[in-house]
């Protein structure tokens, strides 16, 4: 009897399944953090965010915020942040980019009015700032920021452990994941004539009247935010920096795998001290008459604030109710509250109503109704475009185009979304709806992957281990592969399994190889089987052959089925 040869297999990208999650919390607001840990107001310490927090950086000395800008444009910013101070760690090194996505020109003014609202949306301001303008609250003059916003820089991170990091990085807390752009000032609102924000700006006019503007710090020039702007750059004199995404620095790699379609990059929804309140704009004194942003595992602070017209807490709660969290499971009534999330503008809501007519979930299947709700998320939101790509993929009211899908893919990658990336690899990887192109394939992969999106690292493990795109490099393999499993992968875990087994880029380890691919077997991969199976079958175990391929077959590879029925 002849042995079949063991083949290192070429490995199927993992897609990812649209039923499988829902999108919560407000308009830009990621899937289901873990509650925030609040940081104290005023003189109590204040406590290190384990989230993923957005703090404003406009009121930061002016040499700090250019350090920052310096890092981003070497590599991924590393620094260190703990509520009151930020610093960058300029000799800390991240690999990484960031790819510019401009906006339609918008203006925000956040209103401050009390010493805790200062403090909550202002930690970072210098001693001398601090002290100016709470002697301006003092006086009953309210602090106005006004933010001019043109776009947003974004890297794909995903999840960042320490043991990613290079060079002098003692003190490093977070890395900057992404950046809102534009131009700002800070000024006192009272009432006497004084230069206001367009003479600052070096807009025309000047307001004759009343109030009187008093200027205490600004950035950039709002005439040039309403310039034509190209698709690469802000504009020179809008490129000034307003807030940034951070993202904590794990010890140890995630083991999660990011939702399908959810953005990994900024967050809208700040964590606030205690006893404030995200509106939508800043952390805001909580009363009975607030609309704010709830708690996303907070039911009842979900279901208030929804009643209220608040449509990013209605999202939040219908996430509740699909999940069972806190709540009985009721995907009906989460279908509702997506919908109302989605008519007041929230496009996760519009996202999550998508999925819930696509596949039927709460509501009756439709086809016509779940475009058009992913069309409108993901004209407003870029990274929402994953969706509405695996639509067209899959489905396309009976009319697939890939094309079309590897165009919505591509604009869910720009806007952040790894998951989008991956796609667009896979269809550049097989030449679905785009010019087959294994040089991009791979270089989408290893963006992804960066971001720790699982199946991406295992794609590149698997092609340096089988030369396809790459030359054949077990080291590298490993490496990859590695990282894949560490990132909860399982067929990843399997073709690590036989890296060791076969001693190919790392020591040879028969025993640690076979656990490995028993783990990827047992936990759901087919390949993880059928590497089991043909190593019994090599060693003339037919029955142990026998009963891996038929694990094969159950976990979904149908191949295996005909012969093992």
């Amino acid at each position: 009897m002849s042995k079949k040869k063991l083949k290192l297999l070429p490995i199927l990208c993992t897609q990812f399944a649209l039923w499988g999650a829902f999108a919560c919390g407000s308009t830009a607001h990621v899937a289901r953090p873990d509650t925030p840990t609040a940081a104290q107001v005023l003189n109590e310490t204040c406590i290190q965010e384990k989230d993923s927090p957005s703090p404003l950086v406009v009121d930061m000395n002016p040499d700090t915020r250019a350090d920052i800008e310096i890092a981003m444009r070497k590599g991924l910013a590393v620094v260190h942040y703990d509520c009151k101070s930020l610093r960058v760690l300029p000799h800390c090194i991240l690999g990484g980019d960031y790819i510019y996505t401009p906006v339609t020109q918008k203006r925000h003014t956040v209103k401050l009015e009390t010493a805790a609202e200062l403090k909550a949306n202002l930690p970072l301001a210098t001693k001398y700032l601090s002290m100016s303008l709470n002697a301006e609250l003092r006086r009953g003059s309210s602090i106005d920021v006004e933010l001019d916003i043109v776009g947003k820089e974004q890297s794909l991170a995903q999840g960042v452990a320490a043991s990613d990091l290079d060079g002098v990085c003692e003190g490093a807390t977070h890395v900057v994941r992404g950046a809102t752009i534009g131009a700002f000032v800070i000024k006192s609102k009272s009432h006497a004539d004084a230069k206001t924000t367009a003479e600052v700006f070096g807009t025309e006019g000047k307001n004759q009247g009343e109030e009187r503007h008093e200027i205490f710090q600004s950035d950039g020039n709002s005439q040039a935010c309403f310039s034509k702007q190209d698709s690469l750059s802000a504009p020179t004199e809008c490129s000034a920096l307003l807030k940034v995404d951070l993202l904590a620095i794990q010890p140890q790699a995630s083991i999660r795998e990011s939702r399908a379609y959810i953005s990994q990059v900024s967050t809208d929804r700040t964590s606030c001290s205690s006893g404030l309140r995200w509106d939508g704009v800043k952390c805001s004194t909580t009363n009975n008459n607030n609309v704010y942003s709830c708690q996303p595992d907070n039911v009842l602070e979900c279901k208030e604030q929804c009643d209220k017209g608040h449509p990013g807490s209605c999202n939040s709660l219908g996430f509740l109710y699909f999940d069972g969290r806190g709540v009985q499971l009721d995907r009906q009534k989460a279908a509702e509250l997506f919908n109302i999330a989605c008519r007041g503008g929230d496009m996760h809501g519009c996202n999550n109503l998508g999925t819930a007519y696509y596949k039927g979930l709460g509501m009756i299947q439709s086809n016509e109704f779940a475009l058009e709700s992913y069309k409108e998320a993901c004209h407003a939101t870029p990274e929402l475009c994953y969706n509405l790509g695996v639509f067209m993929r899959d489905d396309g009211r009976g009319y697939p185009s890939k094309a079309r899908a590897a165009e919505l893919f591509s604009r869910s990658c720009l806007g952040g979304n790894i998951s989008g990336c991956s796609e667009l690899a896979n269809a550049y990887s097989s030449g679905a709806g785009v010019n087959k192109d294994l040089v991009k394939a791979k270089e989408l992969y290893n963006k992804a992957c960066s971001g720790n999106h699982p199946s991406s690292c295992r794609a590149i493990g698997a092609r340096y281990m089988n030369g396809n795109g790459s030359n054949i490099d077990y080291g590298k393999s490993f490496q990859y592969l590695n990282r894949s499993c560490e990132l909860a992968d399982m067929t990843g875990c399997g073709l690590l399994g036989l890296l060791y087994y076969e001693g190919k880029g790392v020591k040879t380890a028969p025993t640690k190889g076979m656990n490995l691919m028993k783990h990827s077997c047992n936990s759901g991969s087919a390949e993880g089987c059928v590497f089991l199976g043909v190593l019994e079958k090599n060693k003339g175990n037919e029955e142990l052959a026998s009963y891996y391929l038929k694990k094969a077959c159950e976990n979904g590879m149908e191949e295996e089925c005909t012969t093992h029925d």
